[in-house]
């Protein structure tokens, strides 16, 4: 069994559940992949300006969680909120690491989503 939870279910549970009570306008996802295997994933979260603060608490209590994919060679970041143009709050979150089994292994819970091709690295 694995000993971590893969970083995207890790905040797609939290976002789950924050649904549940909070209004989440969009979370955009974006992939930056680098040939010597570097790479980050980056989450945008819109949410409503009277939610935004119980959001970063509980994205506060999830830093132990985050301390453990330190460990394992990723750092996660939660950047400042923003203020968007039609009056919501976004709030960054940035993954970074080395090495696509990583990112597969952590991010994708070892489903192979960005494979090498040995022919053409």
């Amino acid at each position: 069994m694995r000993r971590f939870l893969s970083l995207l279910m890790v905040i797609g549970l939290l976002l789950t559940t924050a649904t549940a009570c909070m209004p989440i306008q969009s979370i955009d996802t974006t992939f930056d992949l680098k040939a010597d295997e570097t790479w980050t994933v980056g989450f945008e979260i819109t949410v409503t300006k009277d939610i935004v603060n119980l959001l970063t608490s509980q994205m506060d209590n999830m830093k132990d969680q985050w301390q453990a994919y330190q460990e394992q060679g990723i750092s996660i970041s939660m950047g400042e909120v923003q203020d968007t143009e039609d009056g919501n709050s976004l709030l960054p979150i940035i993954a970074t690491g080395k090495g696509f089994e990583l990112l597969n292994n952590e991010l994708f819970s070892g489903n192979p989503i960005v494979v090498v091709d040995p022919q053409n690295p």
